[in-house]
Order: structure tokens, then C-alpha cells, then sequence
């Protein structure tokens, strides 16, 4: 299966470890794309940190349009247990929308996103990626 990874880029390490289990176990896995060496988004103001956003947006789409499932690595943060940010949300929803397979990596505890997750109707795997199937 060709799993597309989301979640917050602050547990990118985490998602590189996510997906190297799941090559592992035969998967095809395709990560949020890095941000170029050359750009220091926190330099960027305006209409270029737009733009800048709006080429990542676009690239990770059209990568959950190509696969067969989207799977959120929502670990624990100091603001949510399993938290799903509003990136990970669009993600999620659109994967759905498109009739993709939906996962995520661990119950989604309290959260302003909760029940917008939750009615998504996404395969909780408890953490176990041998569960993708």
C-alpha cells in the first residue's frame, strides 16, 4: 500500500520513524516534504510565506491524491494528547473526500480539532503500525 504521512513538522522525526517501520513491512511511504535548505521560512512575510505555504500544501495533496491512504502521525503535545493540528485536519478530510483509506497513529484526545477528526471515522491503530492493512 502507498501511505501518504501527515502531522505536525514537529514530530517529523517521529514520521521518518513511522514510515521507516512501514517500508519495513512492504509499504510505499511518502513524507511531508522538507523545506528546502536555501529558504528560512521565518524570513518570509506576506504574500511570499503564502506563496511558500501554498507550494507545500499542493505538493503534499497531490501526493494523497496518487496513494492509497493517509496516515497521521499525531503524537502526544504539550496542548493535546494524539494531537491533530489544522494541516493534519485538511489532510485527513481531503484523503476522505477522495475515498482514500484514513488512519492515525494514536486516539486523539482533547483538542479543538477532536470531533472534527473523530467524525472523519479514521482507523485508530494504538500506536501499532502493524495494523495498517
Amino acid at each position: 500500500m502507498h501511505i501518504v504521512l501527515s502531522g505536525s513538522m514537529r514530530f517529523i522525526e517521529r514520521m521518518r520513524e513511522v514510515g521507516e517501520a512501514l517500508e519495513a513491512r512492504g509499504h510505499a511511504v511518502t513524507l511531508p516534504a522538507p523545506t528546502p535548505a536555501d529558504i528560512d521560512p521565518r524570513r518570509l512575510h506576506g504574500e511570499a510565506l503564502v506563496g511558500f505555504k501554498a507550494d507545500l500544501v499542493a505538493a503534499h495533496l497531490q501526493a494523497i491524491r496518487e496513494a492509497d491512504a493517509v496516515l497521521v502521525v499525531n503524537v502526544d503535545a504539550p496542548e493535546a494528547r494524539g494531537y491533530v493540528g489544522a494541516s493534519a485536519l485538511v489532510e485527513l478530510a481531503f484523503a476522505v473526500a477522495l475515498g482514500k483509506r484514513a488512519f492515525v497513529l494514536c486516539a486523539v484526545g482533547e483538542q479543538p480539532h477532536q470531533l472534527d477528526v473523530l467524525a472523519l471515522r479514521p482507523i485508530v491503530l494504538a500506536g501499532d503500525v502493524d495494523a495498517v492493512r
